[in-house]
């Protein structure tokens, strides 16, 4: 097909997605595939004027916790940790904002009706090789990675990072093939399968809540958009303090039965509140979440030994109240996005990508991992692009 019938969205998307093959044996690969779609984005709208780039609401919050989160390095109990965080983050946010600035602009359209074949077929190879891979106990994923020269650090955590961008994507590929009952179904099949062979607890447990909010948000509309708005806010902001009261509850105390992995989470967040109380106002600086036992007490062994396994949970420990607070803002700034959209079906997968990201952040993966942020931004970029394409089965399509 001519590249002048392929949009500049469909593009993407096919990039997001024919790299997700490689992204599946080497996790880290989701950075660079990110950072090509924003320069890929960039060069084909450049010369676009940035006029309101820094006006818009969302920008503004974003560089307001960003510039929090450099001012945090001036108490940060380990200065050399959070500056190299602090680069990290400027860069690739900044980058984000340009190619989300750029695209959410996108007014054209181009015929793509072969296209949703090729999607689908992308979706159900993705599929296939997530179960395949669980299901040979990681095996093929060692065979690709010693071809690749990756480095084989843990098996089966690239496979982890593949899930999480791949039930983030799965509520605007449900929003795009709403409209055709066998996409939809041979989608709805191959994503059970997905969750059934790899069964991650945060992706089922994503699922199930984005089930539940995009069914609220269909029903009650905006007003179900405020109602759950009102209550992941209210969860992150007070999180230390619900924490601390579930996990002193008889029945987390005398639990037992339980995966060795949760019965360490809850003795991470345990310590984590624990050292929130000690700095609630300022924290204890920028990416200092496995560093902070063992700069208090030397020599001690430390709880916490990677991060607290709960990003709030994270952001309130390393930049304190106000860093949470503007965290919730920006939230909150996507629950407004939501709240905005005329379209209840393209409303609903806004939804229901949101809760699947805090699913994810409550449970699990660090804040500041270079391949957790490019996944969020990836996933950002991937939703504008589904806005601007025609839906599956579209008379315009045909």
């Amino acid at each position: 097909m001519s590249s002048k019938l392929i949009s500049l969205p469909l593009q993407i998307i096919y990039l997001v997605y024919g790299s997700f093959i490689v992204t599946l044996f080497a996790g880290g690969m989701i950075i660079p595939v990110y950072i090509t779609s924003c320069l890929l984005i960039i060069w084909r709208l450049r010369g676009r004027q940035l006029t309101g780039l820094l006006y818009r609401p969302t920008n503004i919050v974003l560089i307001g916790f960003l510039i929090w989160l450099s001012l945090s390095v001036f108490w940060s109990i380990s200065s050399i940790t959070s500056l190299e965080i602090l680069i990290k983050l400027w860069l690739l946010s900044l980058l984000g904002v340009m190619a989300i600035y750029y695209i959410s602009f996108w007014r054209e359209t181009f015929f793509s009706g072969i296209n949703n074949y090729v999607l689908l077929a992308l979706i159900i190879l993705i599929s296939g090789i997530l179960i395949s891979e669980h299901i040979s106990g990681y095996e093929l994923a060692l065979f690709f990675r010693k071809l690749l020269g990756f480095e084989i650090y843990n098996y089966g955590q690239p496979m982890d990072h593949a899930t999480a961008l791949y039930t983030l994507l799965l509520p605007f590929c449900f929003y795009h093939f709403r409209n055709e009952k066998k996409y939809l179904m041979t989608l709805s099949f191959s994503s059970l399968l997905v969750l059934i062979f790899h069964p991650m607890f945060a992706a089922i447990l994503a699922v199930c809540l984005a089930i539940i909010s995009a069914c609220i948000t269909l029903a009650l509309k905006r007003k179900g958009v405020i109602l759950l708005a009102v209550i992941s806010i209210s969860i992150i902001l007070f999180i230390p303090q619900l924490m601390s009261y579930l996990l002193n509850l008889d029945y987390f105390q005398a639990i037992s039965s339980i995966p060795a992995s949760w019965h360490e989470r809850l003795d991470i967040w345990m310590k984590t509140v624990e050292l929130i109380n000690e700095r609630p106002m300022l924290g204890w600086g920028l990416g200092t979440s496995s560093r902070v036992e063992e700069l208090i007490v030397p020599g001690a062994s430390s709880i916490i030994q990677v991060h607290p396994h709960n990003i709030p949970l994270q952001i309130r420990l390393e930049a304190g109240l106000p860093g949470l607070i503007l965290f919730c803002c920006l939230i909150g700034m996507f629950w407004r996005y939501a709240f905005k959209q005329t379209d209840r079906a393209y409303a609903g997968a806004c939804v229901a990508s949101l809760v699947i990201y805090l699913s994810f952040a409550m449970v699990s993966f660090n804040a500041w991992h270079s391949w957790w942020l490019s996944t969020q931004y990836l996933a950002v970029l991937s939703l504008l692009c589904f806005k601007t394409l025609p839906v599956a089965g579209d008379i315009t399509n045909a």
